[in-house]
C-alpha cells in the first residue's frame, strides 16, 4: 500500500524543515504498553540507553527535568516508575489512582515544557 515510502517521505521532509521530531521504536506487545512508548520518547528525549544503570538514569531525569525548568524534587519520582525505578517519597503509601495521577500530571507538564523550548 506504499506506508513505508510515505512514512520515507515525511520524515525526509522533517529533516529538511524547522520542525523538531523524535524518533523512537515501539514494540507491539508487552505489558503496559502506553509506558513503553512513553518511556521511549523520554529515553530519546534525555538520551537515557537501555543499559544505563539506575543511577544514570536517575541523573539523567534530573537533569532533563531541570533543563525545562521543573523542580526534579516534586517531579522525580512519578517518571522514575516508566523506568521501573522506585523512589521513597510521601507519595509512596498513595493509592494507585492517585500515583496515577501524579504521572499524568507530570507527563502533561513535561510536555508543555518542552513544547515552550521546541515550539515547532
Amino acid at each position: 500500500m506504499g506506508k513505508s515510502r510515505l512514512v520515507q517521505e515525511f520524515a525526509h521532509r522533517l529533516t529538511c524543515s524547522q520542525h523538531s521530531h523524535h524518533w523512537f521504536r515501539v514494540v507491539p506487545y508487552g505489558p503496559r504498553l502506553a509506558d513503553l512508548t512513553i518511556a521511549e520518547v523520554l529515553r530519546q528525549a534525555w538520551q537515557i540507553a537501555h543499559e544505563d544503570s539506575t543511577e544514570t538514569i536517575v541523573m539523567k531525569v534530573r537533569a532533563g527535568l531541570d533543563r525545562l525548568g521543573m523542580n526534579a524534587e516534586l517531579w522525580v519520582a512519578p517518571i522514575l516508575t516508566l523506568f521501573g525505578i522506585r523512589v521513597q517519597t510521601g507519595i509512596a503509601g498513595s493509592s494507585p489512582e492517585e500515583l496515577k495521577k501524579r504521572l499524568f500530571d507530570t507527563l502533561r507538564r513535561i510536555a508543555l515544557e518542552m513544547s515552550k523550548q521546541q515550539p515547532s
